[in-house]
């Protein structure tokens, strides 16, 4: 699985917890506290109470700035706003200028000062306010693997995703017979396997390290799009075997769906390559054998 769980390192105390935010005014081991309680009843007030002797401005709008966001509540629009295709550099940037908004919309004599005028993308400066890329990143990797995991064993959610998602959406697909020793796998569309027979030369361009499966190859065949003239992928397919057992079942699936007219492959791989294509039926197509190679 691609990725890993984030960690946000932070300035901890002796006990080892997070350090507390407090005032530039406010003296080391003062025991003074405020404590503001919110009624569900009328959300837009709110009473404030002190506890011990304390220093603070009662009321002093200059507080917000020391006062943390709610983690349960950035979690959610966080992950609205990933659902929502946001980028993960955009929705932290979403969250934090809706929030400066807001202060600026509801606290008037934050913004009557002309020290306070500022740029939502500027209001914002302590960090207990600030939405952190981890935890973006985290949520954004959940919600990805909720998505494309379907089974808790990697080789079944496969299995699940080309007999099921991908074979009601029209796919052609097939899986190795050795797919659970090599992970053998490849599909194509329906448009993509009508513009591959109409093909008279392909690009077997082959990608390593697209996966968290050892010395896996993700190959993918090009051909040249008749209308725009560019590169377009037409079948995919992704293995960890490197002989040439495997590339023969994957060539055997594109001559099953159509593909009869081919005069030239361009292979930036290795010999494997050209020996599995000789026997599927096309013996007369020229193989050039490329290091990093281009056919268009």
């Amino acid at each position: 699985m691609e990725g890993e769980k984030r960690i946000q390192e932070q300035d901890t105390g002796k006990n080892g917890a997070p350090k507390e935010i407090l005032k530039r005014s406010k003296k080391q081991g003062c025991t003074a506290n405020l404590k503001a309680t919110v009624f569900k009843t009328d959300p837009t007030k709110a009473v404030i109470t002190t506890i011990s002797h304390h220093n603070h401005e009662i009321g002093s709008l200059k507080d917000l700035q020391y006062l943390p966001l709610s983690d349960e509540i950035i979690k959610v629009l966080i992950e609205t706003r990933l659902r929502e295709v946001f980028r993960k550099r955009g929705t932290r940037f979403s969250i934090q200028q809706s929030f400066a908004r807001y202060i600026q919309q509801n606290f008037a004599s934050v913004n009557s000062h002309p020290a306070h005028i500022r740029s939502p993308s500027t209001l914002i400066i302590h960090r207990d306010q600030m939405v952190h890329a981890d935890e973006i990143h985290n949520i954004y990797k959940k919600i990805q693997e909720n998505a494309y995991i379907k089974h808790s064993d990697v080789r079944e959610s496969i299995k699940a995703w080309l007999d099921g998602e991908l074979n009601d959406r029209g796919f052609y697909s097939f899986l190795g017979d050795n797919f659970d020793n090599t992970y053998s796998l490849g599909f194509l569309l329906l448009w993509q396997a009508s513009l591959l027979v109409a093909s008279t030369s392909v690009c077997l361009d082959a990608t390593h390290c697209v996966a968290n499966v050892q010395n896996g190859i993700l190959y993918t065949v090009v051909i040249r799009h008749p209308l725009t003239g560019a590169g377009c992928p037409a079948a995919y397919f992704y293995t960890n075997d490197h002989s040439m057992v495997a590339v023969k079942q994957f060539l055997l699936l594109q001559y099953t769906v159509g593909l009869r007219s081919l005069t030239k492959i361009t292979i930036d791989m290795s010999t494997a390559e050209p020996n599995a294509i000789r026997p599927v039926g096309v013996a007369k197509c020229r193989c050039l054998v490329v290091a990093r190679g281009r056919l268009f």
